[in-house]
């Protein structure tokens, strides 16, 4: 037998999560050029150093 379904709600500490959120959003959709053309020459770095180097 399955559960009923429910409804799902945030909580008011989640809802204080809303802005800071879009913002992130927001700053990927702006910067996603950016970002991508930045993805090889990182990855390529992390393939040469270890975590522990890299701070």
């Amino acid at each position: 037998m399955s559960d009923p379904p429910r409804a799902a709600s945030i909580t008011d500490l989640g809802s204080t999560l809303r802005e800071p959120l879009v913002a992130l959003k927001q700053w990927s959709i702006h910067h996603m050029n950016e970002v991508l053309a930045a993805r090889p020459a990182y990855d390529h770095r992390g393939s040469t150093t270890s975590p522990e180097s890299a701070s």
